[in-house]
Parts: structure tokens; sequence; C-alpha cells
């Protein structure tokens, strides 16, 4: 067993750091789940979880869609990156993974220790670009996330996880767990995910609304007081991201010929895009089935070219907005799969919320996933899918019926953490 909770760790670490990695790991620790036997205890075990079953028919599904999809190999790539959706939860049902509350806690908290070790590597790689150039842009968004190459976004993921682990499952003494909550609060305050910020801001309500009566409560509800109006009144980088978005663009959603010149801010860009998938499910007629996994990015480059968005100019290496997928987990299922897709992806979602629904950490990481889905094709990925899988995973309470599901010892990753 001490195997499974390294190789997790392991897995977790290198997420961020390297994809390749990441993906040998993964297929590692499904070899030894593989080749270590028990399968007649494993079988039982994904037999009766309807959520592996839900996974094992939406992958069953996604294979069957190559059969009349044109761009077959795209479809599979696509596949390919959405693996670990399948691997991951079958080696956690078929192992019957239960960790005791102190090793799940070690591995919450390398996960943490991990984060800031690489989101201060990403300030420092900053700061040398600063000292060279005065700009202070380069702490901000993606500039801040360019030595690891993930995305502003991905990266805030990361850390917005981190810090829900850290105050959910108490992580270290107090003084260090605030001064983790706070460097990681600044952090998200700096990569300036839009989306992940009014999350924040959401979980700090609830969060206050449930203490109200408690100092906890009192501080959150004056600090989120102070930290809205701060935000609002002054100029800042992240005043400039909220304040990017124009209603007025909203009416390029009615235009049916736009021209290379305008500028789509990210909700605009995002709408505008649902509303492409719309017409492309709508003139192709697959409501039931969509049109295929690889051929849905085909689809909508030819709508951007149709509506004449900005192409890149005929600069070199610059392809404008050709390329860009969905932004909408959602619209990529109902687009590539059809209702059926759509369905098969909600069911797998909404068992995954119902495994981990007896745990806060667990609830609020469905909340997260939730909403990033509607702005971000999360599972088109290797970060998102992975983040995904894993780490609600690592929240399911499973019910024990017998004696074959034992808590991890302990012990198991002494030698490592040290």
């Amino acid at each position: 067993e001490g195997i499974y909770a390294i190789g997790i760790v392991a897995v977790i670490l290198s997420l961020v750091l390297n994809t390749k990695l990441n993906s040998y790991l993964i297929a590692a620790l499904f070899l030894f789940f593989l080749l270590e036997g028990e399968w007649r205890d494993k079988i039982h075990r994904l037999q009766h979880s309807r959520l592996f079953l839900v996974i094992l028919l939406y992958f069953i599904f996604l294979f069957g869609q190559l059969v009349f999809d044109p761009k077959a190999a795209e479809a599979l790539k696509i596949i390919e990156t959405k693996a670990s959706l399948l691997i991951i939860p079958m080696i956690f049902i078929g192992k019957g993974l239960v960790f005791s509350p102190k090793l799940k806690e070690r591995i919450s908290s390398s996960f943490v220790l991990a984060m800031l070790g690489i989101l201060f590597f990403c300030l420092f790689s900053s700061f040398q670009i600063y000292l060279q150039t005065a700009e202070w842009s380069v702490f901000f968004y993606h500039e801040l996330s360019k030595p690891l190459q993930t995305g502003a976004i991905y990266l805030s993921l990361f850390a917005l996880m981190a810090l829900l682990n850290v105050f959910y499952e108490r992580l270290f003494n107090p003084i260090v767990r605030g001064l983790i909550l706070l460097s990681l609060f600044l952090f998200l305050l700096l990569l300036a995910s839009k989306t992940l910020l009014l999350v924040l801001v959401v979980l700090l309500i609830v969060i206050a609304a449930k203490r109200r009566k408690s100092k906890l409560g009192i501080v959150l509800s004056a600090g989120l007081l102070l930290f809205i109006s701060l935000i609002l009144s002054t100029s800042n980088p992240i005043q400039d991201r909220f304040a990017d978005l124009d209603s007025d663009r909203l009416v390029y959603l009615w235009q049916d010929d736009l021209q290379e010149d305008i500028y789509l801010d990210g909700m605009s860009m995002r709408l505008l895009f649902a509303r492409f998938g719309m017409e492309i499910i709508s003139e192709n007629g697959r409501w039931i089935q969509g049109i295929g996994q690889g051929e849905r990015q085909t689809a909508l480059n030819q709508k951007i070219v149709q509506y004449h968005l900005y192409q890149g100019g005929g600069e070199t290496n610059n392809t404008g907005y050709l390329g860009y997928n969905f932004h909408n987990q959602y619209m990529e299922e109902w687009v590539g799969g059809g209702l059926t897709g759509l369905l098969l992806f909600s069911a797998v979602f909404l068992l995954f919320a119902r495994n981990v629904q007896v745990d806060v950490l667990g609830r609020q990481l469905i909340f997260v996933f939730a909403i990033l889905f509607l702005t971000e094709s999360v599972l088109l990925r290797q970060y998102g899918v992975v983040a995904f899988s894993l780490f609600l995973c690592l929240q399911i309470r499973p019910k024990i019926e017998d004696d074959e599901i034992e808590l991890m010892p302990d012990q198991a990753l002494d030698a490592f953490t040290s």
C-alpha cells in the first residue's frame, strides 16, 4: 500500500512541473495496479461502483465515435489526454484506497508545500525579468506563470486547491497556516484569473456567513469588504482585468459578419463561441451523437473564418483565434458528443459530487470545477484532467461493507516526506 501512497504524491508533485513525467508516473502506478493481482476483489469493487461504470460507459462512447469521426486521429489524441479520468478512479475504486487522516494530511501537506515552492520560483523569475525591464506587468497573470508554461488559469486552480486544503484540512500549526493562506491568497491575486477570483470571493462569503458569530467570520467579512473596496477604488492590474469586460460587446453575438479588427474580451469571446457551437450542432443535425471529438476543432475554426474573426493578419506564427477551443467544457462535450456525450459527462460529474458530498473540501472542489467548466475546457489538457480526477478521488469516502478495505498505514510516507 505504501507504493500507492508514494505514487500518488509523486503524481501530484509532477503535475505542475512536467506533464510527460506526470504521464509516466500515472502509467507506472497503473502498471503496478495491473500486476499486483487481487483481481477478484478489484473487479468486485469496480462492478459495484456506479461512478466507475459510468466513466467506463463514457469512454466506450468516445471510442465508438471514432467510427464516424473524419478526424479520428485527432479524436484519439483527445481520448489519450482524458485517459487519467478513467485510470485514476479505476485505481482508487478498484484498490479501495482509503487513507488514514494522518497519511492524507501528509499527502495534502506535500502538495501545498510544493505549490508554494513553485509559486515563489515564478515570483523570483518574474523579479529577475523586472530588474531588466522595469515592467510591473511581469508579476501578473500569464507573465507570472511563464516559467512553467502552464498558464495563469491552471496555476490559479492549483493555488486555490492548495488554499482550500490548508483551510479545511487544518494543515500545519495556526501561525504557519495563516502565513500560507495569506501567501496563497496573494498569489491568486497576482495570477488574476477572473473566474477563480470570483469563485474565491463566493467561498469566502459562504465561510463568513456560516461563521458570522465567530471571530473568523468577523475577520473574513471585514477583510472581504476591505479587499473588494480596494480593488474597485484603486487603479491596479486586477481591476484592469475586470474593467476589460464590456457589455457593449455583447452586440457581436447577434451579428452575422464580424471584422478582424474588433476586440473580444473573455466574456464576449466565450459567449460568441457558445453561439458557434449551437450553430455547428444545428447545421450538422447531430443533436444526439455530436460531430465527433476530432472534428469539433475543425468546425470551430471554420466558424471563425466564416465570421471573419481575427486570424493573425498574415503575420508569421500568428493565427489569431484559429485553434482556440470553446473555453467551455460543457460546450466541448455537447458539440463533440451531442446530448449523449453531454449527459454521460454530466452523470460522471454528478456521481463524483455524490461520492464526495460528505466531505466539506470535496464539496468545495466540486463547486470550483462546476464553475470553471463554464469558462475553460479543463478536460482538454492534462493539468485539468489529472487535477479533476485525482483531487476528487482523494475526497471520496466509500461505504465499507466488509473488511476488505483497510486504512493505509501512517508510516507509508515516512521516508519519502522526511
